[in-house]
């Protein structure tokens, strides 16, 4: 149970990562299309993407404070994603924390048994959360397709 709480950690960290550099590369490419943007709008776009990406370089979990560093700066802010979804980013934090715990204790500090059920059922929580999210990235990822 331990290894399946930090496989699914690693795989949903990834999936965050990897969300986060395709909308940034979706505004850069739309930025790269578009002639005759005002210096102000090209100079706030480029630094989003800059910004995206070192958030995504750095990263080092799935917690809020990690999920905000790789989405803000791209249009994906807190109330955005609270507004679609109110429980991911606590959740994603509550699990975040509950994978440091495994990943930081030794085998000797970790006597206590996790339990199948209760940890099948927070990653089924988890993956539905995510699936909303998907749908929320996937709307933006169409409007800067329309866009062009």
């Amino acid at each position: 149970m331990r290894a399946l709480r930090l496989l699914v950690h690693a795989e949903i960290e990834h999936y965050l990562e990897d969300r986060s550099l395709q909308l940034a590369a979706d505004l850069e490419r739309e930025l790269a299309g578009r002639r005759g943007h005002k210096h102000p709008v090209k100079h706030w776009a480029t630094t989003a993407v800059t910004r995206a990406r070192l958030a995504v370089s750095q990263n080092n979990g799935v917690t809020k404070p990690c999920i905000k560093a790789m989405f803000e700066d791209i249009g994906l802010c807190e109330e955005v994603i609270n507004e679609r979804n109110s429980l991911l980013l606590d959740r994603m934090t509550i699990f975040g924390r509950r994978r440091g715990d495994v990943a930081h204790q030794s085998a000797v500090k970790a006597t206590y048994q996790l339990n199948r059920a209760r940890e099948e059922a927070a990653i089924d929580e988890i993956m539905a959360l995510l699936a909303e999210f998907e749908s929320l990235v996937s709307e933006r990822r169409l409007l800067h397709a329309l866009d062009r």
